[in-house]
């Protein structure tokens, strides 16, 4: 049975969600989101539940709420080249 609920509280990285009042369980997604305790953001809609993806002005609502997200939780980072391949580091280790 796939609970995402259950799940929340273990979530460790950023969680942008997205509802509306006429998703198929709204309920559920705030509780979601409640039970996230990483840093997270909620989008309330409205309209149905897809019109995020394709349908104005729900879509251009995901898009505001998605990029300064994406820009703020998926900033360039400094990283080391092991780091920044894993595998590569495993099969270095390995020869």
């Amino acid at each position: 049975m796939y609970d995402p609920i259950s799940q929340a509280p273990k979530i460790r990285i950023p969680v942008l969600v997205f509802s509306t009042d006429g998703a198929l369980i709204p309920e559920q997604a705030k509780k979601f989101y409640d039970r996230v305790k990483s840093e997270k953001q909620l989008v309330l809609g409205t309209g149905y539940h897809f019109n995020f993806y394709d349908v104005f002005p729900e879509m251009m609502q995901a898009v505001d709420a998605v990029v300064p997200f994406m820009r703020k939780h998926l900033a360039p980072q400094t990283v080391s080249r092991a780091t920044r391949n894993p595998a590569r580091t495993v099969v270095a280790a390995i020869k």
